[in-house]
């Protein structure tokens, strides 16, 4: 999966020749060809850009709970949770 930046669009021409020979022969619009094999296919995802920097939501997570409600909608909240179990991001101390 490629995911697309916004206001950065992939420009296929700009790749290597070799690159654009895997590029056109591997890309599809079926996502549901990503199941139906173990690997080989390219599929383009754009995203919706959010208003915060990955690095903001780090910050934020170092607060602890007050920040995790701070950046609650913004990460599922199994990636919350896996984050509060392995204390990643704690602030550092000492």
């Amino acid at each position: 999966m490629v995911v697309e930046r916004p206001g950065a669009p992939l420009d296929a021409a700009a790749l290597s020749p070799s690159l654009q020979v895997q590029w056109e022969r591997r890309l599809t619009t079926d996502p549901a060809r990503l199941s139906r094999q173990m690997a080989g296919s390219i599929i383009r995802q754009t995203i919706t850009p959010q208003p915060i920097s990955a690095s903001d939501v780090r910050t934020r997570l170092a607060l602890g709970d007050a920040g995790y409600a701070q950046v609650r909608g913004l990460l599922p909240r199994s990636v919350v949770a896996y984050i509060k179990r392995k204390q990643l991001y704690r602030a550092q101390t000492g």
